[in-house]
C-alpha cells in the first residue's frame, strides 16, 4: 500500500499506516517511528493520523520548507509542526541530494557530500522511492551491473567527513529546529 495520506480520510490513514506498521514490526521486530510520505505530498491535516499510530517524524521535500520561508542553508535538520495539540517532526529531503543519487557519478556525489560537511552542514537528509535503484529504464545496469551502488556505499564509508546515520538515531541526538506550518 502506498496511500497519499492527504488524500483519503483520517480513518483510512490509521487503518493503513498501522496496518503497515504491524508488517514491518513482524517482519523487522521493531515498530517505525518515522515515515515518508507517499510522493512527499505534505497536508497538515496528515499530523494527527501518523501521531495516533505513534509516527513521530516524516521526511518530506525541502520544497515545502522554502515555500513556508525557511532558507536551504537551516535545511539540514528537522523541524517541528503540530496540529490539534499533536507534534510531528518533519525533515526536509535535500533535492540536491535526490537529483544526484544515483545519477551522478558516485565520486561525484561523495565529493557533494564532503562539502557540506566542510560547510558545517549537521546533514544532507536523503530518502527516496526505490524506483531510481533498478526500475526506471537503464537504472539497473548503472546501480548494480556498472557498480555505482557498490562504489558508492565505499565512499561513504571511506570519507572521514561523512557518517551515515538512521533517522532515528539523528532524531533521538539532535534538537528541532524549531515550528514550522
Amino acid at each position: 500500500c502506498e496511500p497519499v495520506l492527504a488524500a483519503i480520510p483520517h480513518r483510512d490513514r490509521v487503518t493503513q499506516i498501522a496496518a503497515l506498521s504491524d508488517k514491518i514490526e513482524r517482519r523487522f521486530g521493531m515498530r517505525p517511528s518515522g515515515a515518508w510520505l507517499t510522493e512527499r505530498v505534505w497536508e497538515s491535516s496528515v499530523v494527527t493520523s501518523l501521531v495516533a499510530t505513534g509516527i513521530r517524524y516524516v521526511a518530506v521535500d525541502d520544497y515545502h520548507f522554502l515555500c513556508a520561508g525557511e532558507s536551504q542553508e537551516r535545511l539540514d535538520s528537522f523541524f517541528s509542526t503540530d496540529e490539534d495539540g499533536r507534534r510531528l517532526d518533519l525533515f526536509p529531503i535535500s533535492e540536491g541530494a535526490r537529483y544526484r543519487l544515483p545519477f551522478s557519478p558516485a565520486h561525484e556525489v561523495i565529493g557533494y557530500l564532503e562539502n557540506l560537511a566542510d560547510q558545517g552542514h549537521a546533514a544532507a537528509i536523503y530518502f527516496d522511492d526505490i524506483e531510481k535503484f533498478g526500475i526506471w529504464p537503464e537504472t539497473y545496469d548503472w546501480v548494480y551491473n556498472r557498480g555505482w551502488l557498490a562504489a558508492f556505499i565505499e565512499g561513504v564509508l571511506a570519507s572521514p567527513k561523512i557518517e551515515a546515520r538512521t533517522y532515528a538515531e539523528f532524531h533521538r541526538t539532535q534538537p528541532t529546529r524549531g515550528i514550522i506550518y
